[in-house]
């Protein structure tokens, strides 16, 4: 099985604040944890079958996560479903690309968010 590679903005310029809530609908072990290095709420994963969800803290307006979802494309892409349904309830603009292994394709998942990294308006 290959694993699908995805890569996550978030609009979030004071970090992850107010998703803790909303977390338990996301299907991803996913867990908040306050960072060391500004304070900021950011996301680590906490399952233990081999995918890695990368996240840093940001001294930007928009956080970063990648990683690889052990998975196959199906199971991925419903499990950046779950997130990114979470991140639309706390109300968090976002952008999730998803790499499908199979066409060689990007897939997007998008919320108030456009391709070039700027925020729409509601």
């Amino acid at each position: 099985m290959v694993g699908c590679h995805f890569y996550l903005e978030i609009y979030a310029p004071l970090g992850l604040s107010g998703i803790e809530p909303y977390l338990p609908e996301c299907q991803l072990s996913l867990e908040p944890w306050v960072s060391g290095f500004n304070g900021q709420v950011i996301l680590r994963y906490t399952g233990g079958d081999g995918t890695e969800f990368d996240m840093d803290p940001s001294t930007r307006e928009v956080m970063n996560a990648s990683g690889i979802l052990n998975t196959g494309w199906a199971e991925a892409w419903r499990l950046l479903e779950s997130l990114s349904h979470v991140l639309c309830r706390a109300g968090f603009p976002h952008q999730i690309g998803a790499d499908d292994p199979a066409t060689d394709r990007t897939f997007w998942l998008t919320y108030k968010y456009t391709q070039s990294g700027s925020v729409l308006e509601s």
